[in-house]
């Protein structure tokens, strides 16, 4: 069984939710706010590959000076002509090339949010400008493989859980992706982008999905990132929330990951219905215990 952190949020949301959307396969359409948030990443992915390419590039280009004597400028000269420069209007350009116009109900609402894309992309290259940047990989999907020897046997709670659901050593596949990761002269530092309001830091300090992203980064990269950053990209700015995960803190998230697995391996669909959530979920209009 493979198990995404998209998974993982709809039933940590609500396990009804889940149920829905993964064993029923309800179709739920893609909000207007979704299709939003989805284009920006993936201007932002173009920009990181655009970024990749250019690096890329340039060691090229040095490789060939060393390796091509007699006419290096012939060649520089043509492989800059097929560059153009990691500029905010290029950066512009990609967004709307992305947009998703039809997403929108109406053109006039279509165009306010064209526009407000723009303006985050302007605070974007802002922030991006601020310093070199190496980065080495964008949208990058992980697989990891789960299983009960990842765990400290020994620990009585997971023993509880363990005799709760029987099928809980069984090994199930946690699959994901990164938005970016750049490479700092400290270390790794796995970047995800927001376009929601800001959390406070004691939300970001305790976030499962950036637990996952450390332990992603280790299986991939064979070390745990320095830095895991929330990078909230709204109207009001660009804001940074930076946090760190130990070895302890990952193993936390390995458990946690695994318990709700061996919920939804006993089918264990109870709804949590709560204002905050009921009022978001696509299937409200469907849920019998829905508190709106």
């Amino acid at each position: 069984m493979a198990l995404s952190f998209t998974q993982l949020a709809a039933y940590r949301r609500c396990p009804r939710q889940y149920e829905y959307c993964y064993i029923k396969k309800i179709p739920k359409g893609v909000s207007p706010g979704e299709a939003f948030g989805a284009s920006v990443h993936n201007a932002l992915k173009k920009w990181g590959d655009l970024e990749m390419m250019q690096s890329s590039d340039e060691q090229a280009i040095g490789d060939k000076r060393l390796a091509v004597s007699r006419q290096p400028r012939l060649f520089v000269e043509e492989q800059e002509a097929n560059r153009q420069p990691l500029s905010a209007i290029r950066l512009h350009a990609l967004w709307h090339e992305h947009f998703p116009l039809n997403a929108f109900p109406t053109r006039v609402e279509a165009d306010a949010a064209r526009m407000r894309g723009e303006e985050l992309m302007t605070l974007f290259y802002a922030w991006w400008s601020e310093r070199p940047r190496e980065v080495v990989a964008v949208e990058k999907g992980f697989s990891i493989d789960i299983g009960d020897e990842r765990l400290a046997v020994s620990d009585e709670r997971l023993a509880a859980k363990a005799t709760r659901y029987p099928l809980i050593a069984h090994r199930f596949t946690l699959t994901g992706r990164f938005d970016r990761i750049e490479r700092t002269p400290e270390g790794l530092h796995v970047i995800d982008f927001k376009t929601s309001q800001p959390r406070t830091q004691a939300e970001v300090d305790a976030d499962l999905q950036l637990s996952i992203y450390a332990l992603a980064a280790r299986e991939d990269f064979g070390e745990l990132p320095v830095v895991l950053s929330l990078l909230h990209i709204t109207e009001d700015g660009i804001l940074e929330m930076r946090t760190t995960r130990h070895a302890g803190q990952v193993q936390d998230a390995i458990k946690q990951i695994t318990a709700i697995h061996g919920r939804i391996t006993e089918k264990d669909f109870r709804p949590t219905p709560a204002a905050a959530v009921c009022k978001w979920c696509p299937y409200k209009g469907v849920c019998d215990v829905a508190a709106v």
